[in-house]
């Protein structure tokens, strides 16, 4: 039966002992060997590996139940005929034992590099890494370790180069002029609900998540998550239910009804439906289905009354509460009418190599939309509607 997926947006230390405990127990406890994955930092392993060690040290793991895998990261391609350090006998003997591997932040390309052959296939140690999640054992990675979990993966790029560059596949053509773009590659796919992007409330990543979930929805199930920094996507793979450790929230993006029309620069979205989870909430992925909890039972929201806020996308950390108040619990007469519809407005604009761009967001109540103030700056939604429409900017 499958385990856990323990998938962490970055930046954790607020939350680094909640997030590692949960992780040791899903391995199997104190006792349970465990293995570090530090590719992703490049470099020395033992440096790489060092933070992680000491963490599960403090948390009672014995340092001779950890394993620190030698598998450094490097720049450019993977030498020809030379043979991926993870199908060498030393690195699956390593492995032999183990119930629990954690992928270290970084840079993705080098653990896709080292972990994938050449043609796309499995090297031994990224099969036996699946054999341990597959026999209830758990996976887990921060920044970079979270962003392999998915098939499809997002490896760099932002909003603004997702509106306004073409979109880069794989690591063939990566150099100074193409570096900015969204670029696409394949992940080590332990995660089977969509795409995985992560650092999500701090930097500027959604137009990038909806524009990787809509351009591959053939490739997978419609659906993307962004995960904030200080949090981790806690996966069940027997159940598919998603729940949520740390501070910040999992922001869901279902693109399953979404129609992406115009030209690059230009882009306009319809039918974006958003939610978004926190330590009180759950997501199934098999019937996707919210779930909010409060004090161990379902919960209520109120009605605050209605206003207008600008500037308002899911990187901002108050992105929850602004869609509680203005959107959910917004009364119809705080709405703007357009195309037939009630909407909250709000606007981005920014400049991508000398190009100015902007997008109107209008966030739409639906019969299916709930929010929930759990205190603390703690929200969490379900339902609400997002289409776009892109405008222009000229420089005075």
């Amino acid at each position: 039966m499958p385990g856990t997926l323990i998938i962490a947006g970055g930046a954790i230390e607020a939350s680094e002992r909640s997030i590692h405990t949960r992780f040791i127990d899903a391995a199997g406890g104190t006792g349970a060997k465990l293995a570090i994955v530090p590719t992703a930092g490049g470099g020395e392993h033992e440096e790489n590996s060092k933070y992680i060690f000491e963490i599960w040290k403090k948390l009672g793991v014995k340092p001779e139940n950890i394993i620190r895998l030698p598998i450094p990261g490097t720049d450019g391609p993977r030498m020809e005929g030379a043979e991926p350090v993870c199908d060498t006998a030393g690195i699956t003997a390593m492995l032999d034992g183990a119930t629990g591997v954690w992928f270290t932040g970084g840079d993705q390309f080098y653990i896709t590099k080292e972990f994938c052959r050449a043609d796309g296939s499995d090297t031994k140690a990224l099969e036996i890494t699946r054999r341990i999640y597959e026999n209830g054992g758990v996976i887990g990675g921060c920044g970079a370790g979270a962003a392999i979990m998915s098939e499809v993966m997002i490896c760099g790029g932002e909003t603004g180069t997702a509106l306004n560059a073409p979109i880069s596949w794989g690591y063939d053509d990566l150099n100074e002029e193409t570096g900015s773009m969204l670029r696409i590659s394949k992940g080590l796919g332990y995660f089977p609900a969509g795409v995985i992007d992560q650092h999500w409330d701090a930097r500027p990543r959604f137009f990038r998540l909806v524009e990787a979930v809509t351009v591959t929805r053939d490739r997978k199930s419609n659906m993307g998550f962004g995960v904030s920094e200080d949090t981790a996507l806690i996966y069940d793979g027997a159940t598919g239910k998603i729940t949520v450790a740390g501070s910040g929230a999992v922001y869901i993006v279902d693109c399953r009804d979404t129609m992406r029309m115009g030209e690059l620069g230009a882009y306009a979205y319809t039918g974006v439906k958003l939610g978004m989870i926190n330590e009180n909430s759950s997501f199934d992925t098999h019937n996707r289905e919210y779930r909010f909890y409060l004090a161990g039972g379902e919960c209520g929201g109120y009605r605050p009354g209605h206003g207008m806020v600008s500037g308002m996308v899911p990187s901002c950390p108050s992105f929850g509460g602004f869609i509680f108040q203005f959107v959910v619990n917004s009364k119809d007469d705080g709405q703007t009418q357009g195309d037939g519809k009630l909407f909250i407005r709000s606007f981005i604009a920014g400049e991508h190599n000398g190009k100015l761009y902007g997008q109107e967001l209008r966030y739409q109540k639906t019969p299916d939309s709930r929010a929930y103030d759990f205190g603390n700056n703690k929200y969490s939604f379900c339902g609400v509607l997002m289409d776009t429409v892109p405008y222009k900017l000229e420089k005075m």
